[in-house]
């Protein structure tokens, strides 16, 4: 395996060993070449509580030959979930596929601030890749309905409200805000979406008050409401956007094939 890059938020020595051993296996063992893997879920989105599980994301490529048969394989590996670790990954033809769609959640993979491995130059494409195929619709439309849920299950909870439902909310309710004044790769964690945003000082202490409860409390511990984070998230759920038109998806899929060959046959080449 190629050596992990640097991460910008800490994962501990003893953890991040123990994932490259099981990534190491996954290629191992199934006879593939992972080209990514990622932190995605609490951790690299900033507000880990101290029972957080470790989510690791990766995307992988298979052999040629294992691509050229009349019953494909299945495009999904998953390693058994246990309390530390929720590891699994995606075919590269199944990655390709959805970023011509502009998936959000795999689009987040790309800028989650912990890598744990990436190839170069097949990672830089595939980002180049999703940032041409992005949908500012579809991204709008993913987060608008998780921020309406996590915010349903809000106003539902007086007077005491989950946490980890609260962060969930607040971090779809940024990345709404983001869209609506920036292009390009949406980052994944809170501190980077901040970072692009120009919030209220109030409300940005009222937010790091929550980060903080999160951070110390277990996963299903629960805060009381904090009005200016509530009226942040109905902002964001109530703000009108004007609608865009869908991009055609034509050229899209045709570059996907490009990149997919083009990578395939390039690690069939150095026999992976």
């Amino acid at each position: 395996m190629d050596s992990p890059t640097k991460a910008r938020h800490p994962i501990a020595p003893a953890i991040r060993v123990a994932i490259m051993e099981k990534l190491a296996r996954v290629e191992r063992d199934e006879n593939v070449k992972i080209v990514l893997a990622v932190e995605s879920g609490s951790r690299a989105w900033g507000f880990a509580s101290p029972d957080s599980d470790y989510d690791v994301r990766f995307i992988y490529v298979r052999r040629l030959a294992d691509y050229l048969t009349l019953a494909p394989r299945r495009d999904v590996l998953e390693l058994p979930i246990d309390a530390t670790f929720d590891i699994n990954g995606w075919d590269l033809r199944k990655a390709l596929g959805l970023l011509t769609r502009s998936n959000p959640m795999l689009i987040e993979w790309f800028t989650s601030p912990v890598r744990y491995l990436a190839v170069s130059p097949w990672v830089e494409q595939l980002v180049q890749q999703a940032i041409v195929a992005i949908d500012p619709r579809a991204l709008r439309y993913h987060y608008i309905n998780q921020t309406r849920l996590r915010w349903d299950q809000i106003s539902h909870s007086d007077p005491l409200v989950s946490v980890k439902h609260y962060c969930y909310g607040l971090r779809c309710a940024l990345a709404l805000d983001w869209l609506d004044n920036h292009q390009g790769l949406l980052p994944m964690d809170v501190a980077s979406l901040v970072a692009d945003l120009s919030l209220q000082p109030a409300l940005l202490a009222d937010m790091a008050q929550l980060l903080a409860t999160k951070a110390s409390a277990h996963e299903k511990g629960r805060t009381a409401r904090h009005p200016l984070i509530d009226a942040y998230l109905q902002a964001m759920l109530e703000k009108p956007r004007a609608s865009r038109k869908a991009q055609s998806r034509t050229a899209l899929s045709a570059q996907g094939d490009a990149l997919f060959a083009k990578i395939v046959m390039a690690l069939e080449g150095s026999a992976h």
